[in-house]
Protein backbone atom coordinates (compact mmCIF):
# COMPACT_ATOMS: atom_id res chain seq x y z
CA UNK A 1 0.00 0.00 0.00
CA UNK A 2 2.79 2.52 1.04
CA UNK A 3 4.56 2.00 -2.44
CA UNK A 4 1.62 2.06 -4.30
CA UNK A 5 1.11 5.65 -2.98
CA UNK A 6 4.43 6.62 -3.11
CA UNK A 7 4.68 5.49 -6.89
CA UNK A 8 1.38 7.44 -7.67
CA UNK A 9 3.42 10.51 -6.17
CA UNK A 10 6.58 9.61 -8.36
CA UNK A 11 4.36 10.18 -11.12
CA UNK A 12 3.24 13.58 -10.04
CA UNK A 13 6.68 14.34 -9.56
CA UNK A 14 7.06 13.81 -12.70
CA UNK A 15 3.93 16.27 -14.15
CA UNK A 16 5.63 18.93 -12.08
CA UNK A 17 8.95 18.85 -13.75
CA UNK A 18 7.35 19.01 -16.81
CA UNK A 19 5.58 21.86 -15.78
CA UNK A 20 8.79 23.49 -14.82
CA UNK A 21 10.49 22.84 -18.16
CA UNK A 22 6.97 24.64 -20.03
CA UNK A 23 7.62 27.11 -18.01
CA UNK A 24 11.65 27.80 -18.79
CA UNK A 25 10.36 27.80 -22.27
CA UNK A 26 7.54 30.02 -21.58
CA UNK A 27 10.27 32.84 -19.99
CA UNK A 28 12.40 32.57 -23.03
CA UNK A 29 9.57 33.15 -24.87
CA UNK A 30 10.11 37.22 -26.74
CA UNK A 31 6.34 37.29 -25.99
CA UNK A 32 7.03 37.37 -22.61
CA UNK A 33 10.38 38.92 -21.76
CA UNK A 34 10.25 41.99 -24.10
CA UNK A 35 6.42 42.80 -24.27
CA UNK A 36 5.42 42.14 -20.68
CA UNK A 37 6.33 44.90 -18.59
CA UNK A 38 8.30 44.58 -15.45
CA UNK A 39 5.55 45.52 -13.17
CA UNK A 40 2.78 43.11 -14.90
CA UNK A 41 1.17 41.17 -12.38
CA UNK A 42 1.98 38.42 -15.00
CA UNK A 43 5.60 38.37 -14.03
CA UNK A 44 4.28 37.74 -10.27
CA UNK A 45 2.64 34.59 -11.75
CA UNK A 46 5.27 33.62 -13.44
CA UNK A 47 7.37 33.57 -10.53
CA UNK A 48 4.70 32.18 -8.24
CA UNK A 49 4.00 29.39 -10.93
CA UNK A 50 7.87 28.70 -11.59
CA UNK A 51 8.19 28.33 -7.80
CA UNK A 52 5.33 25.86 -7.33
CA UNK A 53 6.30 23.56 -10.17
CA UNK A 54 10.06 23.83 -9.04
CA UNK A 55 9.77 23.12 -5.41
CA UNK A 56 6.90 20.39 -6.12
CA UNK A 57 8.71 18.77 -8.54
CA UNK A 58 12.09 18.50 -5.80
CA UNK A 59 10.08 17.42 -3.03
CA UNK A 60 8.01 15.14 -4.50
CA UNK A 61 10.43 12.60 -5.04
CA UNK A 62 10.67 9.45 -3.51
CA UNK A 63 13.89 7.55 -3.80
CA UNK A 64 15.04 9.00 -0.27
CA UNK A 65 11.77 7.82 1.76
CA UNK A 66 13.12 5.16 4.41
CA UNK A 67 16.43 5.58 3.41
CA UNK A 68 17.89 8.81 4.27
CA UNK A 69 14.25 10.92 4.90
CA UNK A 70 11.64 8.99 7.32
CA UNK A 71 8.29 9.23 5.79
CA UNK A 72 6.68 11.70 8.32
CA UNK A 73 9.53 14.29 7.04
CA UNK A 74 8.86 13.95 3.42
CA UNK A 75 5.09 14.33 3.79
CA UNK A 76 5.62 17.64 5.85
CA UNK A 77 8.11 18.80 3.23
CA UNK A 78 5.54 18.12 0.26
CA UNK A 79 2.94 20.40 2.50
CA UNK A 80 5.22 22.98 3.01
CA UNK A 81 5.94 23.30 -0.35
CA UNK A 82 2.44 24.03 -1.08
CA UNK A 83 1.56 27.68 -1.09
CA UNK A 84 -1.77 29.32 0.64
CA UNK A 85 -4.60 28.70 -1.72
CA UNK A 86 -6.11 32.39 -1.86
CA UNK A 87 -2.72 33.75 -2.52
CA UNK A 88 -1.96 31.30 -5.37
CA UNK A 89 -5.38 32.01 -6.71
CA UNK A 90 -5.56 35.88 -6.14
CA UNK A 91 -2.19 36.23 -7.80
CA UNK A 92 -3.56 34.24 -11.16
CA UNK A 93 -6.81 36.40 -11.14
CA UNK A 94 -4.89 39.53 -11.10
CA UNK A 95 -2.80 38.50 -14.35
CA UNK A 96 -5.72 37.20 -15.93
CA UNK A 97 -7.22 40.69 -15.49
CA UNK A 98 -3.78 42.07 -16.92
CA UNK A 99 -3.83 39.88 -19.93
CA UNK A 100 -7.17 40.40 -21.11
CA UNK A 101 -6.77 44.52 -20.27
CA UNK A 102 -3.36 44.85 -22.31
CA UNK A 103 -2.48 41.34 -23.53
CA UNK A 104 -5.22 39.53 -25.25
CA UNK A 105 -3.44 38.49 -28.48
CA UNK A 106 0.05 37.18 -26.79
CA UNK A 107 -0.13 33.53 -26.59
CA UNK A 108 2.68 33.11 -24.63
CA UNK A 109 1.14 34.78 -21.69
CA UNK A 110 -2.48 32.90 -22.55
CA UNK A 111 -0.28 29.90 -22.21
CA UNK A 112 1.25 31.08 -18.76
CA UNK A 113 -1.73 31.50 -17.50
CA UNK A 114 -3.33 27.95 -18.92
CA UNK A 115 -0.25 26.27 -17.14
CA UNK A 116 -0.70 28.14 -13.62
CA UNK A 117 -4.05 27.01 -13.49
CA UNK A 118 -3.71 23.62 -14.57
CA UNK A 119 -0.64 22.91 -12.25
CA UNK A 120 -3.06 23.85 -9.01
CA UNK A 121 -5.71 21.65 -10.21
CA UNK A 122 -3.46 18.89 -9.21
CA UNK A 123 -2.62 19.76 -5.77
CA UNK A 124 -6.33 18.11 -4.65
CA UNK A 125 -4.38 15.10 -5.53
CA UNK A 126 -1.07 15.57 -4.07
CA UNK A 127 -2.73 16.41 -0.35
CA UNK A 128 -4.68 13.50 -1.28
CA UNK A 129 -2.29 10.84 -1.77
CA UNK A 130 -0.12 13.10 1.23
CA UNK A 131 -3.59 12.05 3.38
CA UNK A 132 -3.18 8.27 2.46
CA UNK A 133 0.22 7.80 3.38
CA UNK A 134 -0.61 9.77 6.62
CA UNK A 135 -3.06 7.42 7.56
CA UNK A 136 -1.07 4.22 7.14
CA UNK A 137 0.15 2.70 10.35
CA UNK A 138 3.89 3.49 9.14
CA UNK A 139 3.22 7.04 9.70
CA UNK A 140 1.47 6.28 12.56
CA UNK A 141 4.27 5.11 14.33
CA UNK A 142 6.39 7.80 13.68
CA UNK A 143 3.77 10.42 15.39
CA UNK A 144 3.84 10.68 19.11
CA UNK A 145 -0.17 10.52 19.99
CA UNK A 146 -0.35 13.70 22.00
CA UNK A 147 1.31 17.13 20.97
CA UNK A 148 0.86 18.53 24.82
CA UNK A 149 4.25 15.60 24.88
CA UNK A 150 6.39 17.70 22.74
CA UNK A 151 5.86 20.69 24.18
CA UNK A 152 6.56 20.06 27.68
CA UNK A 153 9.66 17.94 26.34
CA UNK A 154 10.79 21.35 24.78
CA UNK A 155 10.19 23.21 27.65
CA UNK A 156 12.21 20.61 29.86
CA UNK A 157 14.84 21.16 27.43
CA UNK A 158 15.06 24.85 27.66
CA UNK A 159 15.23 24.45 31.62
CA UNK A 160 17.95 21.84 31.11
CA UNK A 161 19.84 24.48 28.86
CA UNK A 162 19.91 28.17 29.14
CA UNK A 163 21.62 28.64 25.35
CA UNK A 164 18.88 27.13 24.02
CA UNK A 165 16.95 30.45 25.16
CA UNK A 166 18.82 32.82 26.62
CA UNK A 167 19.00 35.18 23.63
CA UNK A 168 15.38 34.32 22.30
CA UNK A 169 12.01 36.70 22.09
CA UNK A 170 8.76 35.08 22.26
CA UNK A 171 8.59 34.68 18.96
CA UNK A 172 11.72 32.76 18.24
CA UNK A 173 11.00 30.57 21.94
CA UNK A 174 7.50 30.11 19.77
CA UNK A 175 9.11 29.22 16.41
CA UNK A 176 11.34 26.29 18.17
CA UNK A 177 7.85 25.23 19.41
CA UNK A 178 6.36 24.93 16.28
CA UNK A 179 9.53 23.39 15.00
CA UNK A 180 9.79 20.66 17.77
CA UNK A 181 5.73 19.67 16.70
CA UNK A 182 6.64 19.58 13.09
CA UNK A 183 9.62 17.68 13.57
CA UNK A 184 7.49 14.82 15.47
CA UNK A 185 4.81 14.87 12.63
CA UNK A 186 2.47 17.14 13.51
CA UNK A 187 1.26 19.82 10.40
CA UNK A 188 1.69 22.79 12.80
CA UNK A 189 1.24 26.48 11.77
CA UNK A 190 2.21 29.55 13.31
CA UNK A 191 -0.01 32.46 13.27
CA UNK A 192 -2.81 30.50 12.42
CA UNK A 193 -6.38 31.68 12.08
CA UNK A 194 -9.20 30.27 14.21
CA UNK A 195 -12.52 31.89 14.87
CA UNK A 196 -11.80 35.33 16.04
CA UNK A 197 -7.73 36.03 15.71
CA UNK A 198 -4.40 34.22 14.76
CA UNK A 199 -3.55 31.74 17.88
CA UNK A 200 0.54 31.78 17.87
CA UNK A 201 -0.01 27.78 17.01
CA UNK A 202 -2.31 25.65 15.44
CA UNK A 203 -2.37 21.89 14.49
CA UNK A 204 -5.14 21.77 12.18
CA UNK A 205 -6.86 18.01 12.60
CA UNK A 206 -6.09 15.92 9.25
CA UNK A 207 -9.16 15.70 6.97
CA UNK A 208 -11.06 12.95 6.87
CA UNK A 209 -11.05 10.64 3.30
CA UNK A 210 -14.15 11.72 1.47
CA UNK A 211 -14.14 14.97 3.32
CA UNK A 212 -13.01 18.37 5.55
CA UNK A 213 -12.78 17.54 9.09
CA UNK A 214 -13.75 20.62 11.41
CA UNK A 215 -11.70 21.97 14.13
CA UNK A 216 -7.81 21.66 15.26
CA UNK A 217 -6.21 18.88 17.11
CA UNK A 218 -4.47 21.53 19.39
CA UNK A 219 -4.65 25.54 19.80
CA UNK A 220 -1.89 26.76 21.29
CA UNK A 221 -0.80 30.42 22.96
CA UNK A 222 2.12 31.61 23.85
CA UNK A 223 2.97 34.70 26.36
CA UNK A 224 5.85 35.56 28.53
CA UNK A 225 4.83 36.53 32.00
CA UNK A 226 4.09 40.39 33.15
CA UNK A 227 1.84 39.97 35.93
CA UNK A 228 -1.49 38.16 37.26
CA UNK A 229 -4.37 40.29 34.99
CA UNK A 230 -2.08 39.54 32.07
CA UNK A 231 -2.21 36.26 32.42
CA UNK A 232 -5.91 36.21 32.88
CA UNK A 233 -6.34 37.88 29.69
CA UNK A 234 -4.55 35.33 28.14
CA UNK A 235 -6.87 33.22 29.05
CA UNK A 236 -9.31 35.22 27.83
CA UNK A 237 -7.96 35.42 24.70
CA UNK A 238 -7.11 32.00 24.24
CA UNK A 239 -11.15 31.38 24.65
CA UNK A 240 -11.81 33.54 21.81
CA UNK A 241 -9.60 31.65 19.75
CA UNK A 242 -11.97 28.10 20.27
CA UNK A 243 -14.51 26.91 19.51
CA UNK A 244 -16.35 23.70 20.14
CA UNK A 245 -14.72 21.53 17.30
CA UNK A 246 -11.05 22.09 18.80
CA UNK A 247 -9.94 18.45 20.23
CA UNK A 248 -7.31 20.91 22.99
CA UNK A 249 -5.35 23.90 23.69
CA UNK A 250 -3.05 24.85 25.53
CA UNK A 251 -1.35 28.50 27.14
CA UNK A 252 2.16 28.58 27.50
CA UNK A 253 3.66 30.88 29.40
CA UNK A 254 7.74 31.96 29.52
CA UNK A 255 8.99 33.08 32.51
CA UNK A 256 12.11 35.38 32.52
CA UNK A 257 13.69 37.25 35.78
CA UNK A 258 10.73 36.75 38.85
CA UNK A 259 10.56 34.55 41.66
CA UNK A 260 9.40 31.49 39.47
CA UNK A 261 7.60 29.87 42.96
CA UNK A 262 5.59 32.59 43.38
CA UNK A 263 4.47 33.56 39.91
CA UNK A 264 3.43 29.99 40.16
CA UNK A 265 1.06 30.59 42.99
CA UNK A 266 -0.27 33.69 41.16
CA UNK A 267 -1.01 31.75 38.27
CA UNK A 268 -2.84 29.53 39.86
CA UNK A 269 -4.83 31.53 41.67
CA UNK A 270 -5.75 33.28 38.39
CA UNK A 271 -6.70 29.80 37.40
CA UNK A 272 -9.68 29.78 39.99
CA UNK A 273 -10.53 33.40 39.10
CA UNK A 274 -11.26 32.92 35.93
CA UNK A 275 -14.70 32.50 34.75
CA UNK A 276 -13.87 30.74 31.74
CA UNK A 277 -11.93 28.16 33.39
CA UNK A 278 -13.17 25.06 35.25
CA UNK A 279 -12.16 21.67 36.40
CA UNK A 280 -8.84 23.09 37.30
CA UNK A 281 -5.92 20.28 38.55
CA UNK A 282 -2.98 20.41 38.81
CA UNK A 283 0.10 22.75 41.12
CA UNK A 284 3.23 24.10 40.51
CA UNK A 285 3.91 24.75 36.71
CA UNK A 286 1.55 22.71 35.09
CA UNK A 287 -2.61 22.62 34.59
CA UNK A 288 -5.02 20.78 33.24
CA UNK A 289 -8.98 22.82 32.65
CA UNK A 290 -11.57 22.90 30.84
CA UNK A 291 -11.94 26.55 29.30
CA UNK A 292 -15.34 27.80 27.58
CA UNK A 293 -14.78 28.87 24.14
CA UNK A 294 -16.24 31.97 23.40
CA UNK A 295 -18.14 31.12 21.23
CA UNK A 296 -20.07 28.52 22.89
CA UNK A 297 -20.31 28.78 26.94
CA UNK A 298 -22.09 25.56 26.68
CA UNK A 299 -19.20 24.06 25.49
CA UNK A 300 -15.69 23.11 26.77
CA UNK A 301 -12.03 22.71 25.66
CA UNK A 302 -9.11 20.55 27.82
CA UNK A 303 -7.03 22.76 28.32
CA UNK A 304 -2.95 22.59 29.19
CA UNK A 305 -1.24 25.65 31.43
CA UNK A 306 1.95 24.91 31.17
CA UNK A 307 4.96 27.81 33.24
CA UNK A 308 8.26 27.45 31.54
CA UNK A 309 11.00 28.43 34.29
CA UNK A 310 13.52 30.69 31.92
CA UNK A 311 14.78 32.24 34.79
CA UNK A 312 17.93 33.39 34.55
CA UNK A 313 18.71 35.58 37.94
CA UNK A 314 21.67 35.13 40.35
CA UNK A 315 21.30 35.00 43.92
CA UNK A 316 23.40 38.46 44.92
Amino acid sequence: MQQDILNHLQVMKSKFSSHDQEWVRYKNESEFYLDVAHASPIRRLYSEGRSLSMYLSGRLETQYVNTSMLLNEYIEQVREAIPNESDYLKIGADARADFEANYPSNYTVRYMIELYAEQWERIPMVRHLLDQLADLPSHQSLVTTDPIQIITQWIYNWEQNIQLHQREDENGLRAQLALGLRNAGFASVSEGFNYQGRADILIPRPPKRGGNAAGNELVVECKIWSGQMAFVAAVSQLCRYLTRHDDQAALIIFVRNEDFARVCEYAHAGLKISSAASDLQGSGAFYKLKLKPAQDSGASVDTTVILCNLVVNRYQ
